[in-house]
């Protein structure tokens, strides 16, 4: 069920503004609290490494 809604997730990041605009909403709030700063630094350590192995978002 789990890969399901992910996989509704994506498909709606792809196709949806207004559901990206609610999804950049919510993880706007998300990193105000504490709990957020290890996904922030995870997030930006497999960033740095995915644009030092090859091509990034960039």
């Amino acid at each position: 069920m789990a890969v399901s809604f992910l996989n509704l997730g994506t498909r709606l990041l792809k196709e949806s503004p207004a559901f990206r605009e609610a999804f950049a909403q919510v993880h706007t709030e998300f990193f105000k609290y504490p709990e957020a700063a290890d996904t922030i630094r995870q997030a930006i350590a497999a960033l740095d490494r995915s644009t030092a192995s090859g091509p990034g978002l960039s």
